[in-house]
């Protein structure tokens, strides 16, 4: 999957507010061609059916607990969530590392333009999945709200992500690809 990495998406992650980007416009579109280049875009999407509730927690079909005020509430009128995890993959990664040692405003852009291209394709699987469930939640991750983080191990573990994805997770639950993100989205009805 490739999709369209809009410049003033990259900028707003740069915090741009309007400066003259004269000086470095071509390094801007030469690495953000270089980031959609680098990025092997995997994803995946897993409906389940939410099997129990109670006040402060949802459990899901897979076996998966989803502790917390802030999941319980999102996912409150909600008979299945959307489980979904998508990366940019390891050629990002080792691009952005080669730029840290070769040019650091490189190094900058390509992070931001990382990020930018992940919520790009985070958006383009809220978009496929509201053409098929069309009463769905915002989009949420572990670590917002009192959503705890751990749920990314096992949410790698579940899903055989390492194999499927190429995404592991390290002992302070930091996933590598390091442009990763999971998420869930309720379906109500």
């Amino acid at each position: 999957m490739k999709l369209d990495l809009p410049k003033n998406k990259v900028l707003k992650y740069l915090g741009h507010r309007g400066q003259d980007l004269t000086a470095i416009n071509d390094i801007l579109d030469e690495t953000i061609e270089e980031v959609k280049q680098a990025s092997n875009i995997k994803s995946l999407i897993d409906y389940q059916t939410i099997v129990s509730r109670n006040e402060n927690s949802v459990a899901l079909e897979n076996g998966l607990v989803l502790s917390g005020n802030s999941i319980t509430k999102l996912l409150a009128e909600c008979g299945e969530t959307a489980v979904i995890m998508a990366t940019l993959g390891r050629d990002f990664d080792l691009m952005t590392m080669k730029y840290q040692t070769l040019s650091p405003l490189k190094a900058i852009i390509a992070d931001a333009a990382g990020s930018a291209y992940i919520e790009e394709v985070m958006d383009h699987i809220n978009n496929e999945i509201m053409s098929k469930k069309k009463n769905i939640t915002r989009r949420f991750s572990p670590g917002f709200g009192d959503l705890d983080i751990k749920v990314n191990k096992e949410l790698i573990r579940i899903y055989n992500a390492e194999r499927r994805l190429g995404i592991t997770i390290n002992q302070n639950y930091l996933m590598s690809p390091m442009k990763s993100v999971t998420a869930f989205i309720g379906i109500r009805g």
